[in-house]
């Protein structure tokens, strides 16, 4: 299940436009089991 501050942050943070959302898309998927 996905729960804990890395959901919550990347959404924040991508408001402020301080996250690459598509690297950080990449980095989750390659981050899944």
């Amino acid at each position: 299940m996905a729960r804990g501050p890395r959901y919550n942050v990347p959404y924040r943070r991508r408001r402020e436009g301080k996250t690459d959302y598509r690297r950080r898309y990449k980095l989750l998927l390659s981050g899944l089991p």
